[in-house]
């Protein structure tokens, strides 16, 4: 990734630079598809190339030709790790550069990229040099931020590693939180982008427990280098919160976490939905644990957060998840109002959530002795989306169930009887096997018959 992120800044350098000859147009092109090629990870083909152009490039007298050669031939090198023959080339490009006065982007970068090369070699001296020349030339340059931030972490480094940890701080203060996730750092194995990929991918395998430890260094060094009142800290926060509470069931290693995202709320000038997501999850949380002072006395103010977007559905959802949190705990009574209000807003969300709330709700009709409530609910709920519940054996036979509960409680035996019927017939599909409880509910109703 690191490559990554330089091939992609030379290739926009490179149209930054003086036209070349007409003569040598097809040269420039050729040249002009090799970044492409190391983007890809298609090394071999790009030295080839490299290779059959370089007699051209050094003999054509044409300057272009010449950088664009060296730039693809320097980054080249540093993804071989032959980083001595890197700063040969990087220095060509500093050279030609100063040459035909033209100082763009790929100019001030290359300092960068000899320092790192110079660091990685353990030429910590010239490193420094280099960093420091990079930093003084492009000082004042607005658009250099992720070219700047990038020397002052590596910079910072050779202090920190000398043991002067104010100059290291005072390097790593002047990191734009921006392009936190841009640097190109000279000690790392891989970026920091590359280490949340890495732990995206883990994920996405099941492999929930391997991504907790590169969170940890993640936002180790988020918190080293920018603090935590930015969007990369709070990003790394609720995806830690979310690994440990959603997919490996350990809510209370989450709560500190998410609370630590709801303390720091005000801290960003804008809204920022990992802080919602993470208040919300917190709240739930407390919920869950019957800490309903904590929820009675915080939710305010996370809806006030909430109601700082300009989505509406980030303030249902914050409805629907505190409702969740004091449904699982079965507090049913405590839970209506927020499912309540969540229905009300009459969203229909990416999954299930649009079927699946106005059923708890009617559990929770139904666990708190309102039973009528319950069958206009679900009447409601199954006239409105009949297809969606027909075309879902899971939603229909619980939401049958339940509405053949309520009609059943409201004194309705017969129609109950078809509904708790039909609710079995879909637990059988789904399960294999009768479900005791309808079965119960289906003698009971047929006794009054």
């Amino acid at each position: 990734m690191k490559c990554r992120v330089i091939i992609k800044l030379i290739a926009v350098c490179l149209c930054c630079l003086w036209v070349s000859q007409a003569q040598a147009q097809s040269l420039t092109d050729s040249l002009a598809d090799i970044p492409s090629l190391l983007l890809s990870d298609h090394d071999d083909e790009a030295s080839d190339l490299l290779t059959a152009l370089r007699g051209r490039c050094l003999s054509s007298g044409n300057d272009t030709a010449k950088f664009m050669y060296d730039n693809n031939m320097g980054l080249l090198m540093m993804k071989r790790k032959r980083y001595a023959e890197a700063i040969k080339h990087y220095r060509s490009v500093v050279q030609l550069s100063e040459k035909a006065n033209l100082k763009g982007p790929d100019y001030y970068n290359s300092f960068l990229l000899l320092g790192m090369c110079h660091q990685r070699l353990g030429q910590d001296s010239l490193a420094e040099k280099c960093y420091r020349t990079g930093l003084l030339k492009s000082f004042a340059l607005d658009d250099l931020a992720n070219i700047t931030s990038s020397c002052y972490l590596n910079l910072g480094q050779l202090y920190e590693d000398r043991g002067d940890s104010v100059l290291a701080r005072l390097c790593y203060d002047n990191i734009d939180p921006k392009h936190f996730f841009d640097l190109r750092d000279a000690k790392a194995d891989f970026l920091s982008e590359d280490g949340e990929t890495k732990a995206i991918d883990l994920r996405k395998k099941g492999e929930f427990e391997q991504c907790l430890p590169i969170y940890d260094r993640l936002l180790a060094r988020t918190r080293k280098l920018i603090g935590t009142q930015n969007e990369d800290y709070a990003r790394l926060l609720y995806s830690k919160g979310v690994v440990l509470d959603f997919n490996l069931s350990r809510p209370q290693e989450a709560r500190p976490l998410f609370k630590e995202l709801f303390d720091i709320r005000d801290s960003l000038p804008q809204f920022n939905i990992d802080i919602l997501e993470g208040t919300a999850r917190y709240l739930k949380i407390l919920a869950e644990a019957s800490d309903t002072t904590q929820v009675d006395s915080l939710f305010p103010i996370a809806l006030d957060y909430a109601l700082r977007s300009s989505d509406e559905r980030n303030i249902s959802q914050l409805y629907r998840v505190v409702g969740n949190g004091y449904y699982w705990a079965h507090h049913y009574r405590r839970a209506i109002p927020y499912y309540e209000k969540y229905v009300s807003f009459q969203e229909k969300e990416s999954g299930l959530s649009y079927l699946e709330i106005p059923n708890m709700l009617g559990v929770c009709y139904l666990a708190t002795g309102e039973p009528g409530k319950a069958q206009v609910l679900l009447a409601n709920l199954m006239a409105t989306y009949g297809d969606d519940i027909e075309g879902n054996a899971d939603m229909k036979m619980l939401l049958f169930h339940n509405y053949g509960t309520a009609l059943m409680r409201g004194g309705l035996y017969k129609d109950a009887v078809g509904f708790l019927e039909a609710s079995n017939t879909a637990y059988k599909a789904v399960v294999g096997k009768d479900n005791p409880s309808t079965l119960e509910y289906i003698e009971e109703c047929k006794k009054h018959l």
